[in-house]
């Protein structure tokens, strides 16, 4: 109660807050740049202290800018700004969401689990190794807050029974959060600043989910392999596990599988199918996705309960963060930053560079989204090729030297991971992982078609 009525009161503290800037710029007589550039602050600002919920900054959006600019201009009027967000991205996600809701509901998390840990055999080391790929695996499909969740409970019975600070617990909390960090990388679907980048760019370039996946998943695991390293050189795990497992094991469960846990499997793996194929049957990702969503509840897989529970409160801060991009670019505010900017003369992939670690560098301090809102209609105007949109988006998930980098770091920092330990590997994975997209990722966009 306590912590609802300190929510209430914030909630009505940035209500205040909003209205008061408001009616200022209306009294100031400020013109189109400052007074999006007003709204844009007020959205940023509750998005990096997380002080509300993370929908409610796409509500001020729609409601401030058509109040504050739309008597300046009717592009600003209240059905532009919403229909800014309203981007067929945002099915691709529910999409997604729904495919996790169903994986939750009958225990595909546990089975990832189950699959890992027999695979690892007495091994810690390797333990480690298949935490961190089942975790990239479940990143690529649902949010890094649902992976990393859904992946700290399952092997829980494991490094939960490790004395705190213990070397098996701390590489599993790590190896745990920096998978799920990067996996997101893999698919369009992975994180919010995917879906960004792919609104940013679809009125030049339609960016397919296979175009995506062939730059993305290589990048994934090999930022995961380098994960791995780094939290291995750290605790050095060597004692021999001991194999616990309260559930029926993976070759159980797959021997006899329930009805809607088939049913799921064939609903998946045409999805997948149908979304890797988009070039040849020519069906947009977005609508593979709405029929995945109907086919889960025509099937029972999941109920309309599922769908209700849905995170919603994500899916409205991807349309928060696509709004507020169109609303820096559309109110001249990216060019006039673009036309100051001193990078005339800086070569291209330095450039580039400059923009990824900048992006890091912003979402380990606030959230990846709200970064990638600002940042990607910034990087399109100093280089509109599609690739770069598609690169700062990366960037902006290798932000996790911080515990409140991401949920996923402080998940693991709760289950008693120390902060110096997550530092280190953090700093170095994100540096390295800028360098590396900087440096290699407009070729190799360049031969799976974006440019």
């Amino acid at each position: 109660m306590e912590w609802a009525w300190v929510r209430s009161r914030r909630l009505l503290a940035v209500l205040a807050l909003a209205t008061a800037t408001g009616v200022a710029t209306l009294l100031l007589d400020a013109g189109i740049a400052t007074r999006a550039a007003l709204v844009a602050g007020v959205c940023l600002l509750l998005w990096l202290t997380a002080w509300v919920p993370v929908w409610v900054p796409t509500i001020v959006l729609w409601v401030s800018a058509p109040l504050l600019l739309a008597t300046l201009d009717a592009r600003f009027a209240l059905l532009h700004v919403m229909r800014w967000s309203v981007d067929p991205v945002l099915a691709l996600f529910l999409g997604g969401f729904a495919l996790a809701a169903a994986a939750r509901r009958h225990g595909v998390d546990v089975a990832v689990a189950n699959f890992a840990l027999k695979r690892a055999g007495s091994s810690a080391p390797r333990l480690v190794a298949m935490a961190a790929l089942a975790t990239v695996f479940l990143s690529m499909w649902m949010s890094n807050v649902a992976a990393s969740a859904l992946m700290l409970h399952a092997f829980r019975p494991i490094w939960g029974k490790e004395v705190e600070g213990s070397a098996l617990r701390g590489s599993l909390l790590l190896a745990i959060a920096l998978a799920a960090n990067v996996g997101g990388i893999a698919t369009p679907i992975g994180t919010g600043a995917n879906g960004i980048a792919m609104a940013a760019v679809a009125h030049t370039r339609h960016i397919g989910f296979l175009n995506w996946m062939v730059f993305g998943v290589p990048l994934a695991l090999g930022l995961a392999v380098i994960a791995v390293v780094l939290v291995l050189v750290r605790f050095r795990p060597s004692q021999l596990l001991v194999q616990q497992n309260d559930g029926a094991g993976i070759t159980d469960t797959l021997a006899a599988p329930p009805a809607p846990y088939r049913r799921l499997a064939i609903i998946f793996v045409l999805t997948v199918l149908l979304w890797l194929t988009e070039p040849l049957h020519g069906i947009a990702a977005w609508k593979i996705s709405l029929g995945a969503v109907l086919s889960l509840l025509a099937s029972q897989v999941i109920a309309w309960r599922d769908l209700v529970q849905l995170d919603w409160g994500t899916l409205m801060l991807v349309a928060g963060g696509i709004g507020l991009g169109a609303l820096l670019d559309r109110s001249g505010i990216v060019a006039d930053v673009a036309t100051a900017l001193p990078l005339t003369n800086v070569p291209v992939t330095m450039r580039l560079l400059g923009l990824c670690l900048l992006g890091a560098t912003l979402s380990a301090l606030m959230s990846n989204t709200g970064t990638a809102a600002f940042l990607i209609p910034l990087a399109a105007t100093l280089d509109p090729a599609p690739s770069t949109a598609i690169i700062v988006a990366v960037a902006c998930s290798l932000g996790m030297p911080f515990a409140v980098s991401t949920p996923a770091n402080a998940m693991a920092v709760a289950g008693g991971l120390r902060t110096g330990d997550l530092l280190g590997p953090g700093l170095i994975l994100m540096v390295a992982g800028c360098v590396l997209v900087a440096f290699t990722g407009p070729f190799v966009l360049a031969m799976v078609g974006v440019p």
